[in-house]
């Protein structure tokens, strides 16, 4: 029981560092002349492009990112497919800092944001959902888009690299899941191994 608890603190501080140092990393992508600016945004592009051709996003879809933060992801969909992004955000701090960002760079028009809890927001309205990898609690997340959303609907879970599985909460939600699941694309970055396509069947 000790030990158990021990393990929970641990992780529980693990995975607040790792959501500092993302926190770090887009405050400093701000600044697209930085060198790290450069490279953080590189990096986005890379990830979120093998994503729209995974799960076929295009124009005329409507996409929901649960857990978008700053919407690098949302205004790289958009600019890239024209389609309709909606941004869901738990935390107010930073939808107003994701507010702000959307001023920065003029793609108010291209993005929106709601604050709302992604464990109980429905997904109907949406053709193609994005889950963010550092949102908790992950699997119920998961379970509640699966429940609320249309046949057919395409869901793009990111998932971690093995070795940071329980600072993430990956351990089990797509082993429930797994019939789901149709295609994966894999990431070259430090904490995201792959994108996982699952589609939302009649069964």
């Amino acid at each position: 029981m000790q030990q158990s608890f021990c393990s929970s603190k641990i992780i529980a501080f693990l995975r607040q560092l790792f959501l500092e140092k993302t926190k770090f990393l887009e405050k400093h992508s701000f600044y697209q002349h930085t060198l790290l600016g450069k490279i953080y945004l590189k990096a986005y592009q890379n990830l979120v492009s093998k994503e729209i051709d995974m799960a076929k996003i295009e124009c005329k879809s409507k996409v929901l990112h649960i857990g978008g933060g700053i919407p690098y992801t949302a205004t790289i969909i958009a600019s890239l497919t024209g389609a309709e992004v909606t941004v869901l955000e738990i935390n107010d701090e930073v939808m107003h800092a994701a507010l702000k960002w959307l001023r920065k760079y003029g793609c108010e028009d291209k993005v929106k944001i709601v604050l709302a809890d992604g464990s109980k927001f429905s997904a109907a309205d949406f053709d193609v959902v994005i889950i963010s990898l550092s949102i908790a609690p992950k699997k119920t997340v998961l379970l509640n888009v699966l429940d609320t959303s249309q046949i057919g609907t395409r869901i793009v879970y990111r998932k971690a690299k093995k070795i940071f599985s329980a600072i993430y909460g990956d351990i089990e939600p797509l082993g429930g899941c797994k019939s789901y699941v149709k295609k994966k694309v894999f990431h070259c970055g430090l904490t995201l191994k792959a994108s996982y396509l699952l589609i939302k069947d009649g069964g």
